[in-house]
């Protein structure tokens, strides 16, 4: 895009002042750093969000956490990347587990999936 900006700016001689401008806020040398929200998540489950608009292939699905964040409930945006209990979401949040949803833990027994403490979410492929 800055590229693009210059070669217009060598079309336009007006366009000047703005690729000044734009040099001055667009610096690729310094990053703008996002600032990470941390939250602790609780009764906390892994929720599969279907697609009811259009045929998704399973894998494809994002999975999310579903729990209470104090007093609220949430869903989050999709799993982005799990390092042991803490769980980065898509949106940049950052959640750490707390206490697993009862039920859910009950459904991951009558499947055959087995909880982990230290790890309790696997991302496929991982």
């Amino acid at each position: 895009m800055y590229q693009q900006l210059i070669t217009y700016a060598c079309c336009v001689p007006a366009a000047y002042a703005v690729v000044d401008y734009f040099k001055a806020w667009y610096s690729p040398e310094q990053p703008v750093e996002k600032q990470v929200t941390e939250y602790t998540l609780e009764n906390w489950s892994v929720y599969v969000s279907p697609n009811d608009e259009y045929y998704t292939a399973p894998e494809c699905i994002p999975r999310r956490l579903r729990g209470r964040r104090g007093d609220v409930n949430v869903i989050t945006s999709g799993i982005k990347s799990v390092e042991g209990r803490r769980v980065t979401t898509v949106s940049g949040n950052v959640y750490v587990l707390g206490e697993i949803n009862p039920e859910y833990l009950a459904w991951m027994n009558e499947n055959g999936l087995t909880y982990d403490k230290v790890n309790p979410i696997r991302v496929i492929g991982k």
